[in-house]
């Protein structure tokens, strides 16, 4: 949901042409860029944060439910907890910035959809059940496996998707490995949209 909100957050101002009366305001081009997904990333926060306060004992009563137990008081649920509003906010503009490479609603949510859910899927079925190092490495910097790290709960780790290439993260190993390797993704492809967005007409 976050990556097609994140995608449409820019890519519907090319489909509408609003973003021309952005540009034409802001001429350097590169605010504009950055301060849609500073709203983008600080809404998510602010929904994603309320979320999951809200899911909070809901969560505590399924895992007790089956037989995982839950300290509320455990500084590592609450870092999954928080690791979870990470991993939306980082999504959300990796696939802004994904729409703002495109520029087209649908091209930004199938490539955003695509790499979170279908490449993880593709990788699994092309080595099967014993993936070489080296694929569990590549599939380790896919959005979707290096976010596991910052949410999964570490008495929960039977609940990973043992299906994906690398569940335990391939040569990632702790949550703030993850968070460099989205942070990287959000970092590459916002610094990519905004050469382009500077050199390309509106």
């Amino acid at each position: 949901m976050v990556a097609v909100l994140g995608a449409l957050v820019i890519a519907g101002e090319y489909g509408t042409g609003t973003i021309r009366s952005s540009l034409a305001a802001v001429p350097s081009r590169l605010p504009v860029l950055g301060t849609k997904a500073l709203v983008l990333g600080c809404a998510t926060f602010v929904v994603a944060a309320v979320s999951f306060a809200a899911a909070v004992p809901l969560s505590t009563g399924l895992l007790a439910g089956n037989d995982v137990d839950v300290h509320l008081d455990d500084p590592q649920y609450w870092s999954a907890v928080l690791g979870g509003v990470a991993y939306l906010v980082l999504v959300a503009l990796i696939a802004f910035a994904i729409g703002a490479l495109v520029r087209s609603v649908s091209g930004g949510i199938a490539i955003s959809l695509g790499l979170l859910l279908a490449a993880p899927v593709a990788l699994s079925l092309l080595f099967g059940g014993d993936p070489p190092a080296w694929g569990e490495n590549l599939a380790s910097l896919l959005p979707t496996i290096a976010g596991k790290l910052l949410f999964t709960y570490p008495a929960s780790q039977r609940w990973v998707d043992l299906s994906a290439p690398s569940a335990d993260g391939g040569w990632l190993g702790e949550p703030w490995h993850g968070a460099l390797v989205l942070v990287g993704w959000v970092a590459v492809l916002l610094a990519v949209a905004g050469l382009l967005l500077r050199r390309r007409d509106a």
